[in-house]
């Protein structure tokens, strides 16, 4: 059986910065390789779209929702940016992320 997973935080700041940082992980399950990546940055938002300008990478995210969590902390459900980015729900639940 072979397992894939990963997380990502994001923390956007007022004055337009940002931390990330990934951790994934994949492989036969009891024998996974894991990696990292991080980065900061800048932000910014223009229409629905969400320039993340880091010292890594830049990328483009789409914003498809913005919820508030119970204890008040913004929650995004971003669409990274590819030649088929769809608002179909089945787009969205294949490459949204929380």
């Amino acid at each position: 059986m072979r397992a894939v997973t990963s997380r990502s935080d994001y923390v956007f700041k007022p004055d337009h910065s940002f931390q990330f940082k990934d951790v994934g992980g994949s492989g036969p399950a009891g024998a996974m390789t894991f990696g990292t990546e991080s980065d900061t940055g800048t932000w910014s938002v223009k229409h629905d779209v969400l320039p993340l300008a880091g010292a890594q990478r830049t990328r483009r995210d789409l914003l498809i929702g913005a919820a508030r969590t119970p204890e008040g902390k913004r929650t995004l459900f971003l669409m990274p940016e590819h030649s088929g980015w769809s608002l179909q729900p089945g787009a969205i639940g294949m490459s949204g992320e929380l």
